[in-house]
């Protein structure tokens, strides 16, 4: 009989961070790499509506995940406008797209998609918030007989 596969759910929360926590341009959190595009102020936690999260310009930025998936879930904050969100494949392909209204709140959203490798995040008139993201991976699965 054929085990179940092990899942383990991999989570860059920001929500653990202080209010005015500073982040580089270039950082890994959770084995999430994140770069921020060149435009626009710096990244730091902001703790905004009920919760906290990374602030990021409204030029965005980018985070790649640890390895390709097909589900990203992620919680976004939008204080200035709408947030863009896309899910890229290994070829740079857009495979899922999602557009967080500017909600002046936070909301869970979730890219589907074949093979993401990474997320690139714009909009929210440099107040737009990455609470958390989060993926699933399957790491192995026991060997028949055990």
């Amino acid at each position: 009989m054929k085990a179940a596969a092990v899942v383990v759910r991999l989570c860059a929360d920001f929500t653990l961070f202080t209010d005015n926590t500073p982040f580089a341009n270039q950082f890994v959190l959770a084995g999430y790499a994140f770069t921020k595009a060149p435009a626009g102020p710096a990244w730091f936690v902001n703790a905004s509506g009920s919760s906290l999260g990374l602030q990021f310009p409204a030029a965005g930025g980018v985070a790649r995940l640890p390895a390709p998936t097909p589900r990203v879930d992620l919680v976004v904050g939008t204080f200035a406008g709408p947030v863009t969100l896309q899910a890229h494949n290994a070829a740079g392909a857009v495979v899922a797209t999602v557009t967080a209204p500017g909600t002046n709140s936070y909301a869970p959203f979730k890219l589907l998609g074949s093979g993401i490798v990474d997320v690139r995040f714009s909009g929210g008139g440099d107040e737009g918030v990455i609470s958390r993201i989060c993926t699933d991976y399957r790491l192995c699965e026991e060997p028949p007989g055990h």
